[in-house]
């Protein structure tokens, strides 16, 4: 879908993590930079994932029942000059530029624990894992797709990221588990948003 000119948005979210390093298995079809060769997940490889092809690469977030992008600028410089007797601010000069994605999902998975405790990516047929045997986030192309209340997609980005947990996991009997990610935006030339 091409995004009109203006839409009364009510989304949903739709999000899905190929962690680096994992096996291509569609390598044929992935997206490549440059000359990269590689059969593996990496910043200059992209799993493929359409409505026709989807690498096993690719994990299907829970259900994500909130999201939000958050963007810093970091400290915004003011460039003067006369106009004309009087210093006036000619520019704004933004010298960085972070970006992050947030979401939470309703449902706890092998990621989730991975995170939590900085353990090494917990397989499908893994019963046990070792807490502190990695680290606590995980590089990995993100798939975020805003799906609107009329079922039509006007956003769908396509990002390298460092995934995170924002607050761990909280276990109370009475509510639901929901970990909440935080995605912060690495540099990639694939990096890619359609509307």
């Amino acid at each position: 879908m091409s995004l009109p000119t203006a839409i009364e948005l009510v989304p949903g979210t739709h999000a899905w993590f190929a962690p680096r390093g994992t096996a291509l298995s569609i390598a044929g079809s992935a997206i490549r930079y440059g000359g990269a060769t590689a059969n593996v997940v990496q910043v200059d490889v992209k799993p493929i994932l359409n409505s026709t092809q989807a690498d096993a690469a690719w994990v299907k977030f829970g259900d994500v029942i909130n999201s939000s992008h958050k963007i810093d600028k970091g400290q915004p410089i003011k460039v003067r000059g006369p106009a004309p007797s009087r210093l006036k601010v000619k520019k704004i000069i933004y010298p960085t530029q972070e970006q992050l994605l947030e979401f939470t999902t309703e449902q706890v998975d092998r990621r989730a624990l991975q995170l939590a405790f900085g353990s090494l990516a917990i397989g499908a047929n893994d019963t046990q894992f070792n807490p502190d045997e990695g680290t606590p986030d995980a590089e990995g192309w993100l798939r975020v797709q805003i799906m609107n209340y009329d079922n039509t997609t006007p956003l769908t980005l396509d990002l390298w990221v460092s995934l995170t947990l924002v607050d761990g996991l909280t276990f109370d009997p009475e509510k639901l588990t929901e970990p909440k990610y935080s995605a912060q935006l690495l540099y990639s030339p694939l990096n890619s948003a359609a509307i």
